[in-house]
C-alpha cells in the first residue's frame, strides 16, 4: 500500500472524523470565552478506573453584592458522538423554568443532607470532636445567617430556554436500537460517571 493511500485512508477514517468533531464543539465553546479541556480523565466512582470524557468547559461566574463577591464556576460536560444513517426521535417536552436540576457541588448542597460529605473529608483528618462540630455549626452559620441561603439570590442561570423530552428514540427508520445500544443512552451514562466523578474529585 502506498504512502498517498495510508494517508487518504486516514483521513477518511472514523478516527479523524470523531477527533474534527471535538474540534469544531471545542472551538464554540472557545469562541464565547469557554475555558476547554481536550479528552480529560475522570475516576470512575463505581469501579475506581479511570475514564475519558471528550470535552470540559469551563465558564467562571462573578457577582458582586456590595463590598461581598460571589464567584463560581459553571462545568459543562461534553460527548461527542455520529449517528449515521441513523435519527433521533423525541416526544414529551418538558422545559424546566428553574436551574435547579443541574448538579451543584457547594456547602449548601451538602446542607439537606446533614453535611454528609464534608463529615467524611472531617473524619479523615486528626481533628477532635468538638473541633469538627465547631466547624459544621460555623459552615451552618456562614451559610444561613438569617436562616436562608446565601446564595439564593446569586446562583447563576444555566440553560432553561432549552427543550428537555423525557422520552426518545434511536432508529434507521427500518430498526429502532434497544436502549442498551442507543449512542445517546450510551453517552447519558458517560455523562452521569463523568459527572459524579468530577464533583468526587472537587469535594
Amino acid at each position: 500500500m502506498e504512502q498517498q493511500e495510508i494517508v487518504n485512508k486516514l483521513f477518511n477514517s472514523e478516527a479523524i472524523a470523531s477527533l474534527d468533531i471535538e474540534k469544531a464543539a471545542t472551538s464554540i465553546l472557545q469562541k464565547h470565552k469557554w475555558n476547554t479541556i481536550r479528552s480529560p480523565y475522570y475516576i470512575d466512582t463505581n469501579t475506581g478506573k479511570y475514564r475519558e470524557l471528550d470535552i470540559i468547559g469551563n465558564y467562571r461566574y462573578v457577582r458582586g453584592f456590595g463590598k461581598a463577591l460571589f464567584i463560581s464556576s459553571i462545568a459543562l460536560l461534553v460527548e461527542c458522538k455520529s449517528l449515521k444513517n441513523s435519527h433521533i426521535v423525541v416526544d414529551g417536552d418538558n422545559t424546566f423554568k428553574d436551574d435547579d436540576s443541574c448538579d451543584r457541588i457547594d456547602l449548601l448542597e451538602d446542607y439537606s443532607k446533614r453535611y454528609i460529605k464534608i463529615t467524611r473529608i472531617l473524619n479523615k483528618t486528626n481533628l477532635d470532636e468538638d473541633t469538627k462540630m465547631k466547624l459544621l455549626r460555623l459552615l451552618e452559620k456562614w451559610s444561613f445567617p438569617r436562616g436562608y441561603s446565601t446564595l439564593t439570590n446569586y446562583k447563576p442561570e444555566t440553560y432553561n430556554s432549552i427543550s428537555r423530552f423525557s422520552a426518545f428514540r434511536e432508529t434507521t427508520i427500518g430498526t429502532t436500537k434497544d436502549l442498551d445500544n442507543s449512542v445517546l443512552w450510551k453517552s447519558f451514562l458517560s455523562l452521569k460517571s463523568a459527572s459524579d466523578g468530577y464533583s468526587y474529585d472537587i469535594w
